[in-house]
């Protein structure tokens, strides 16, 4: 009998939103994407309203990576949150317990990119948060979340 470490394959948790369109009003610092690529199941709720951007709902737990990629064409901040309530704050000064990701974009028509990886509970809120100057359109903005784990 052999033994070693059971696995067990997880079908396809993911979401990929792209297509930046600016920030929520008065949530200034809260991104916006406008084109769903795929949502594979029903382990994150993807919630965009023009007040409030962009927010990804935990609704399986589990450990999920989070990757965020964005364009400026001046100077900024980009990073990931959860469960922040600043959404007027610039996401470098956000509570740092809050604070899951981050880049700074040096120079203008670059492209940032940061990612995290974590255990998330049932409940927990994700977002794209930045300094606000943040402007990309295309479809080189975006954010994919996948779930890899259960545990």
């Amino acid at each position: 009998m052999r033994r070693g470490v059971v696995s067990q394959k997880l079908a396809d948790t993911s979401i990929l939103v792209n297509t930046g369109n600016g920030h929520g009003n008065p949530d200034t610092k809260i991104r916006r994407f406008t084109t769903t690529v795929y949502r594979r199941s029903s382990s994150i709720s993807f919630v965009d309203t023009s007040a409030d951007g962009s927010s990804f709902v935990v609704n399986d737990p589990g450990v999920y990576v989070i990757d965020y990629a964005d364009q400026s064409s001046t100077e900024g901040e980009m990073g990931l949150s959860l469960n922040s309530t600043e959404f007027t704050t610039n996401v470098d000064a956000i509570a740092a317990a809050d604070r899951i990701g981050i880049d700074f974009i040096n120079a203008a028509n670059q492209t940032g990119d940061c990612n995290a990886t974590l255990f998330c509970k049932r409940g927990d809120i994700i977002r794209a948060h930045s300094s606000g100057s943040l402007n990309g359109t295309g479809a080189a903005t975006w954010i994919k979340i996948t779930k890899i784990s259960d545990q």
